[in-house]
């Protein structure tokens, strides 16, 4: 997996999670992983319980 530091960093620093700042996850805008975004939502929901 190719992760950028910098993204990483920015968004591990973050504090305020407002909808504005928050990166596009909707399917339709990453074709590749369109299937798996739903799948990896429910995984995230899972772990939070």
């Amino acid at each position: 997996m190719d992760l950028s530091f910098q993204t990483i960093q920015k968004y591990s620093y973050m504090e305020d999670w407002c909808e504005h700042y928050l990166p596009d996850v909707n399917p339709d805008h990453y074709p590749i992983l369109k299937y798996v975004i739903p799948i990896i939502d429910l995984w995230l929901v899972d772990d939070i319980r």
